[in-house]
């Protein structure tokens, strides 16, 4: 079947071939002749028609490229509070390729970006878009050198990749939608238990937490007093992305390992400990220095790895006697999330000011309703939720969930995904329980909604404050 543009052009031709020929028979032309001027006449219209339906086309393809490239920055933007300010790696000897390499590699992990790199014409786009940007910082820097001729400050050295890195975590919207298709994607004989089961986890269970997402940078503290970036470990430092690391000098993590060593039973060796927070490196974001929230560090996690002589078992029924939100991941490494238990913790023994929390107790649904409006307000970033999974093991799940301003063109992504459930016609069909319906919808409001969020640049936003002072 041919499509509504294609079938137009056929029309056209054969309306163009129909118009030439009764012209060139009117005039009493030879049959050859008739048929050499129609064939240059349908030519010339033919041209002529082609511009009007290439059109579409040509604006479909600079829309998407638009897309890509708006999406890029996004990506390339969050790349770049995953590692130090570049000064300090152009510091270390690290080149234009080498330094864009490393961002290129954070943006192939970067899950609302990943689906626009399907092929090496895009991989290719993204490479050269990163290169552009990295090399005129890199001149900057080095121009700057030159001028003001003085021997590369020191640079904190790097230790390496890190070992106990917080992991990545994926969108709730998805998890919503993925949740739903399993059970109207059962087999019939399945279909009330997944339902059941479905009304459970989102309308009975309570959460873990839920938690306020900030717009800063991941950065943890080791219980060897070491810090470390997302991606990389570093020694003793007194700055990260341009924002002083003072907040988290009195983390106190080794009384924390200490203390979780006698709770959980196992020995916990030096250096398996990483206490995970945002530093707050936006001040002009969401209005953080008038919050109170500039320049601090927000523990939100805490990484922690034992040693083959540990048993996992009895570990996780230790975990679980504590009632702390953890998940298991490989190479004995375990990853402790926001809960009431951690909370304590991390207030109380390792004295930490930790992110704000919503309400304790709320199911997924009650969450999606009390936090919508403060979203689509714009008056934070998102809301980070833990949650007990199915399996039965005691393990948590963490999904964040991010204002429509926030990551390019993916809340549009995510409201298309919502609204091919069609939960409304679910529920007129009795196949859904109504607040599981309203939770999607209002899931697809948040996603659509035109959310204006306040961003100002660091050195704009510290001007402001000193004019103000």
């Amino acid at each position: 079947m041919m499509t509504g543009e294609s079938a137009a052009l056929t029309s056209d031709f054969q309306e163009s071939l129909d118009a030439v020929s009764a012209l060139a028979t009117f005039h009493g032309f030879t049959a050859t002749f008739q048929a050499v001027v129609a064939l240059v006449g349908l030519v010339a219209v033919l041209l002529l028609k082609q511009c009007r339906y290439s059109g579409p086309l040509r604006n479909q393809s600079a829309a998407s490229s638009m897309d890509f490239h708006q999406n890029l920055d996004v990506a390339f933007q969050s790349a770049l509070t995953k590692f130090d300010s570049l000064p300090t790696y152009f510091a270390r000897g690290m080149n234009v390729p080498a330094v864009a390499a490393m961002l290129l590699d954070e943006i192939c992990l970067d899950q609302d970006f990943a689906h626009f790199l399907q092929d090496d014409d895009s991989m290719k786009k993204a490479d050269r878009f990163v290169k552009q940007h990295v090399g005129p910082l890199h001149a900057a820097w080095k121009k700057r050198q030159m001028r003001d001729k003085e021997p590369n400050q020191a640079t904190p050295e790097l230790q390496g990749t890190l070992r106990l890195a917080w992991p990545s975590i994926e969108a709730y919207p998805d998890w919503v939608c993925e949740e739903i298709n399993k059970y109207l994607q059962a087999d019939k004989k399945d279909k009330a238990l997944r339902r059941a089961e479905l009304e459970q986890t989102l309308l009975t269970t309570p959460l873990w937490s839920a938690s306020i997402k900030y717009d800063g940078t991941c950065f943890g503290k080791m219980d060897t007093g070491k810090y470390a970036g997302r991606r990389q470990s570093f020694g003793v430092i007194s700055t990260y992305q341009q924002t002083s690391t003072r907040a988290a000098d009195g983390c106190d993590v080794k009384a924390l390992r200490d203390q979780l060593s006698r709770m959980l039973h196992i020995p916990l060796e030096s250096g398996s400990v990483c206490v995970w927070g945002e530093l707050m490196c936006n001040p002009g974001y969401y209005d953080y220095r008038s919050r109170g929230l500039a320049n601090e560090w927000l523990p939100f996690g805490v990484v922690i790895q034992v040693t083959n002589a540990v048993d996992i078992e009895s570990l996780t029924k230790c975990l679980q006697k504590e009632d702390l939100a953890f998940s298991q991941g490989e190479d004995g490494k375990f990853r402790l999330m926001m809960c009431p238990s951690l909370r304590r913790l991390l207030q109380d023994v390792a004295k930490c000011h930790v992110v704000e929390t919503f309400e304790c107790r709320v199911t997924h649904a009650q969450l999606v309703a009390q936090g919508a409006k403060e979203l689509m307000e714009g008056r934070n970033e998102g809301v980070v939720l833990a949650f007990r999974r199915h399996r039965g093991d005691g393990q948590a799940s963490l999904r964040k969930w991010k204002n429509s301003a926030e990551g390019g063109g993916t809340s549009k992504r995510h409201a298309q995904r919502l609204r091919q459930l069609n939960v409304r016609e679910l529920v007129d069909e009795g196949k859904l329980d109504p607040e599981i319906a309203n939770m999607v919808e209002t899931l697809i409001e948040v996603a659509e909604s035109e959310t204006n969020v306040s961003k100002i640049g660091r050195k704009k936003e510290l001007l402001r404050a000193q004019a103000a002072q």
